[in-house]
């Protein structure tokens, strides 16, 4: 992973700059490719007594107010489970394909809303926002209750933007790589001693100014930036710390190691 970050900053620096790339650029997709085919290969860890998924713990720790959204494709199409109030319930929603192409003009369309005058397009966005809900969520939008929803999407469609959705809008929505990993999450006890990390990335157009203002309210809380601000420094602090907010930019890829 260092060599692979190592190619890719030195890739992103000479795109910067106007040079041509295509060894960096090929380097780079080898050791993705390298990446990937080894975390493929890694032996998954079975956490408690039973590799089997307890559908049942989950369900207790839902409880009668949070619903837990698993989506799944079978032939193309998107299926719901629904988990929550004591079962799984599935529906059967859209197509992949065109909740992954409305995603991607829905996404667009939010770039669009950032730029001044672009108000007028907002209709456009939110029309979008119900077309994709209709094609995720379909019938299973109507039995969401009124608390807070985990979604678990497929790596595919990791980058939609959920809150846009209608029925989701309103809610505390978070999102989860899977039903275990949230549950895992939920019984975990949180680390003792509350230590906190802030972290400011560079290129921000309003300088990571949050960072600061936090840093006032948590005086002891350890601050990374500029050259401290390193992959190995950040994940070492944010190991066991209670609480850690990062100011960066990043972009989500499906495929990324």
């Amino acid at each position: 992973m260092t060599a692979y970050r190592e190619i890719a900053a030195r890739a992103e620096e000479a795109r910067m700059k106007g040079r041509p790339v295509p060894a960096l650029e090929r380097e780079q997709r080898r050791l993705e490719r390298a990446i990937r085919s080894r975390t493929l290969h890694m032996r998954g860890e079975a956490h408690g007594d039973d590799s089997r998924f307890d559908v049942g713990r989950l369900l207790e720790r839902l409880g009668d107010g949070v619903r837990l959204v698993e989506l799944a494709v079978v032939d193309g199409r998107v299926q719901v489970l629904l988990c929550g109030q004591g079962r799984v319930r599935r529906f059967e929603a859209g197509l992949l394909a065109a909740a992954e192409t409305e995603a991607e003009h829905v996404q667009a369309g939010l770039r669009r809303l950032a730029h001044p005058g672009a108000q007028a397009r907002l209709p456009l966005v939110e029309a979008a926002g119900r077309r994709l809900e209709e094609l995720l969520l379909g019938p299973a939008a109507a039995h969401l209750g009124d608390g807070p929803v985990v979604i678990v999407p497929p790596g595919r469609l990791h980058r939609v933007p959920w809150a846009l959705l209608p029925s989701l809008r309103e809610r505390v929505v978070s999102v989860s790589p899977s039903a275990s990993s949230w549950l895992r999450a939920r019984e975990t006890r949180p680390p003792r001693g509350g230590r906190q990390v802030l972290v400011r990335g560079p290129g921000l157009a309003t300088g990571g100014a949050e960072v600061t203002r936090l840093a006032d309210r948590y005086r002891g809380a350890t601050v990374l930036e500029h050259s401290d601000a390193t992959v190995p420094r950040v994940l070492a602090e944010l190991d066991g710390a209670g609480l850690a907010h990062i100011a960066a930019h990043g972009t989500f890829r499906t495929d990324g190691p």
